[in-house]
């Protein structure tokens, strides 16, 4: 009913085009919002099986010998906990 009202000329409420604009990128933003949200909702739901990290893996892996990505993960992980534990003195 608007669009035929548009093409002719007339202006249904009295603001013109102005106002059809400004819905439509109202609707656009509305849009895109509600794509954003469905997309976080559906990423919550890929996580890792297993990615809980005990004292026992950090000491395995602090054992395993020394060049291995194990030994390289317990250094960082390690100097990583000292400095932080660095900057809250």
């Amino acid at each position: 009913m608007w669009v035929g009202a548009a093409v002719q000329g007339l202006e249904p409420s009295g603001r013109g085009d102005r106002l059809g604009a400004q819905t439509g990128k109202t609707n656009m933003k509305r849009l895109w919002v509600a794509v954003a949200l469905a997309g976080m909702l559906l990423a919550g739901g890929a996580r890792a099986d297993d990615t809980h990290l005990t004292v026992q893996d950090l000491l395995d892996d602090c054992n395993a010998p020394s060049g291995s990505w194990k030994h390289e993960f317990c250094t960082g992980f390690v100097s990583g906990a000292g400095s932080v534990m660095s900057l809250n003195q």
